[in-house]
């Protein structure tokens, strides 16, 4: 039981504490009102597993994060990204897409700030975002 008990200890877990801004976002004119705001939190044993977690969660790929350490928090790193939605908190397909571009349909401007930690431990070094291809 002991064993068991060192061995769970010194394991890593990642957390990624999500925060969005969702504003309607109209074609010709840009980024509205703010219309909602909502958080939630993803954990994995693993970097890997937690951003392959946020792609799945947030439908987006690694070219879509950015990192930037903008607020300079010494408990976590920061990842951004914003894409388009529809009211279902869904990626537009293309038909959406078109009638956004028609102003005959209304999309939405996710904003994600997402915050990355070792669990109990120090922000997450730029380079193992480096080592998954995020710059």
């Amino acid at each position: 039981m002991l064993k068991y008990i060192k061995e769970s200890k010194s394991k890593k877990s990642y957390k990624a504490e999500i925060y969005v801004d969702v504003y309607e976002d109209v074609y010709t004119i840009g980024q509205g009102d703010n219309v909602n705001s909502y958080n939630y939190i993803l954990k994995s044993d693993t970097l890997d597993g937690l951003i392959n977690k946020l792609y799945d969660k947030l439908d987006i790929e690694k070219s879509d994060l950015k990192y930037d350490n903008i607020n300079n928090y010494d408990w976590a790193s920061e990842l951004w990204c914003s894409k388009l939605i529809d009211e279902n908190e869904r990626t537009p397909d293309k038909s959406d897409i078109s009638m956004y571009k028609n102003n005959s349909y209304m999309l939405y401007r996710a904003n994600y700030h997402i915050l990355l930690s070792i669990v109990g431990e120090i922000p997450i070094n730029i380079k193992e975002f480096e080592r998954l291809g995020i710059k």
